[in-house]
């Protein structure tokens, strides 16, 4: 019984060490996608503002 206890916190260590790992790549994509989002925002308002002039991104931003 002890040994399925000690085989339990381990698996239960090892799959709280994986969620880790998970969580912080998670949060390094999420990183990289806030700031391609903000590359994304950056072109459109560059662009709407070469088309259309400043109304056009106050209206469209």
């Amino acid at each position: 019984m002890e040994a399925q206890i000690a085989a339990l916190a381990e698996a239960q260590r090892w799959h709280y060490e994986e969620f880790a790992a998970l969580r912080r790549e998670f949060e390094e994509h999420r990183r990289e996608f806030e700031l391609l989002r903000n590359d994304v925002g950056i072109l459109k308002d560059n662009d709407l503002r070469r088309r259309y002039g400043e109304r056009a991104v106050a209206y469209f931003g």
